[in-house]
């Protein structure tokens, strides 16, 4: 993979985003995750004075440079005595200034990317807890490098002879955002699942609105149907959508008709002869306690973890009713929260609930909709560590029998829609050991015409086509990602801020898609906050391929553009034949530009 990862799991507390919306299946809830980062700033270290029942200062501090890219490990060992910290963190400083900072949860290590090659640097670590910070200790001192030829920051190396596993398109699924005229559009990109809510119109299920539906299917895709799409639209007396004063009935007060409706509507939706892969419960059930999410700001206030347990248990005996053998994901987490945290439902005290009560999930699944550009945080390490906590918390439970896990949304709304971040995102999931997952929808900044980009007209395909239609460049990172095939290959970026997923097909063409994920700028997309002066210089990438085969090879580079509107597809690059050296070939991406993505392909020629 092109990103870095956090060797042992760096679980960040969540801040909700300002202007969260209804936790409807794709109506936008968002969570964003943030941790601390000052730049170039002679602010001096913690003191060192350790605060009465705060953690001891860690030991052992070291700091180990990659020899393969930009990062550093930095490790150490807690203090065994005195209390338990609960968070630590590491301080970068370069010539005894302070670069950033980041932490970590209940961790042993962090790793530190997007260092400058040839620099030294040094770190300090401290622990904290509520009652204060440790002492602090310094690493040794590290010499950045980055593993490219020539000591350059940026390169790009993929070893087609070391296959990781078969290109399975785990990214390949879409929330809501569809109907029957698109087809054309849509056939390209092999979408495998979709996730979608089907409201109860009335007591006749002829009358529901199947277009999501059925276009999905029609499109070969699993489908999932949110319930909790299906209960608002029954419980909220023709309100309208959610708002401190608008919002569903509380299922855990009237347990018994929840359960009946339940019951009767997957009946009803099934009679249809229509019977979707899975039946998700209540999207985003962790954010129910903030009024005007799901519920009026009376209910929001009963929305407490043992209501919610009551209310999955309840659904669970009701789906089970109507059908037996019906398969069900829970919890749709609006992000992922491994133990409990404040008001908040977790992944920990879900499974414990479920294990005692004979709950038997066949897909446990969360939202990654939060992240940020921060190094402590960037979407391979979150989705990375939090997929391989859940696998040994299922694992740690064997009456759970053996779910599969899945982002059942994911996408960070303000670059939801960067070619080089979808291409990131893509990338990491895909390499994760997610079964599948389900890219999300968010308003545009950038297509005002389309109020939320999920179930409103004009659709647009969760923003990967604009609302007359045209395709956008995020629509052509999948179009390239559907025309992956055969074995995933080792690749690496030098770099965090570059990502890399690589293919070989039968014929032994191979196929990279390129990625560069550094800033998020309103000048290159409307929905970003961040200042130009975050937009890093377009910089000559070299990418070195590794062959199995010899001969000559025909090498092409194609750019999708970080651009805001249309985008008619990629724009070439260069094209060339060369001769395979080495068992390698090697080609330039000049002037690669950050939030654009790139098609490398690499394929035997004749010449």
């Amino acid at each position: 993979m092109a990103a870095i990862l956090v060797l042992v799991s760096a679980i960040l507390l969540p801040v909700v985003a300002e202007g969260s919306s209804p936790s409807l299946a794709g109506a936008n809830s968002r969570l964003a995750l943030r941790t601390t980062t000052t730049t170039s700033t002679t602010i001096p270290p913690p003191s060192v004075t350790t605060i009465a029942g705060a953690p001891n200062t860690p030991t052992a501090a070291r700091a180990t440079a990659s020899t393969t890219g930009t990062s550093t490990l930095v490790s150490w060992v807690p203090a065994t005595s005195g209390s338990t910290a609960v968070t630590f963190t590491v301080q970068v400083y370069s010539g005894g200034t302070l670069e950033s900072q980041g932490s970590c949860t209940l961790c042993t290590s962090l790793s530190v990317p997007g260092l400058t090659p040839g620099t030294t640097y040094e770190f300090l670590v401290y622990a904290s807890d509520a009652a204060g910070n440790s002492g602090w200790i310094w690493t040794n001192f590290v010499v950045a490098q980055s593993g490219c030829a020539g000591g350059v920051r940026y390169c790009i190396t993929a070893n087609a002879s070391s296959a990781t596993g078969p290109v399975q398109h785990i990214a390949s699924g879409l929330l809501n955002s569809l109907n029957t005229t698109m087809p054309s559009t849509l056939a390209p990109l092999h979408i495998l699942n979709w996730r979608v809510g089907v409201a109860a119109a009335s007591a006749d299920p002829a009358d529901w609105y199947w277009g999501d539906y059925d276009a999905a299917v029609a499109a070969g895709a699993k489908v999932t149907v949110v319930i909790s799409n299906a209960w608002y639209e029954e419980t909220n007396d023709g309100c309208g959508a959610p708002s401190p004063a608008c919002g569903a009935a509380t299922p855990w007060s009237e347990l018994s008709n929840y359960q009946g409706f339940v019951t009767w509507y997957v009946q009803q939706f099934e009679s249809t002869g229509r019977r979707p892969a899975y039946w998700d419960i209540q999207n985003e059930p962790d954010a129910e306690h903030v009024p005007g999410d799901y519920f009026d700001t009376q209910n929001a206030e009963t929305a407490t973890v043992p209501n919610l347990l009551s209310q999955f248990a309840a659904a669970y005996a009701a789906v089970k009713a109507a059908d037996p053998t019906a398969q069900m994901v829970a919890p749709s987490l609006s992000y992922y929260l491994a133990t409990p945290y404040e008001t908040s439902l977790d992944m920990e005290t879900f499974l414990n609930y479920s294990v005692a009560n004979n709950l038997d999930w066949n897909v446990i699944g969360w939202h990654e909709n939060g992240t940020t550009h921060n190094w402590a945080v960037m979407p391979s390490e979150e989705i990375q560590s939090d997929v391989t906590q859940t696998e040994a918390e299922i694992a740690a439970r064997p009456s759970l029998g053996h779910p599969v896990v899945a982002l059942t949304e994911f996408g960070y709304q303000p670059s939801i829609n960067l070619p080089g971040e979808v291409a990131g995102e893509v990338d990491t999931i895909e390499q994760s050991g997610l079964s599948y997952a389900i890219r999300s929808c968010a308003y545009s900044a950038a297509d005002p015409s389309v109020s939320s980009g999920c179930e409103d007209s004009p659709l647009t395909l969760d923003g990967l086509l604009l609302s007359n239609g045209e395709t956008t460049g995020a629509y052509w990172v999948y179009d390239a990602y559907a025309g992956m095939t055969g074995k995933v290959i080792a690749t690496n970026a030098s770099d965090y801020t570059f990502s890399s997923l690589g293919s070989m097909s039968s014929s032994g063409a191979v196929t990279l898609l390129i990625g560069r994920h550094q800033s998020c700028t309103e000048a290159s997309n409307a929905n970003c906050d961040e200042s130009a002066s975050a937009t890093p210089a377009a910089a000559n990438v070299p990418v070195t391929v590794s062959l199995p085969w010899s001969g000559l090879a025909g090498v092409t580079v194609q750019e999708i553009p970080d651009t805001i509107g249309a985008v008619s597809g990629p724009t070439s690059v260069s094209s060339s034949t060369v001769e395979v050296s080495g068992g390698k070939v090697s080609v330039t991406i000049p002037s690669c530009s950050d939030g654009a993505a790139y098609i490398v392909t690499v394929k035997p020629s004749a010449g």
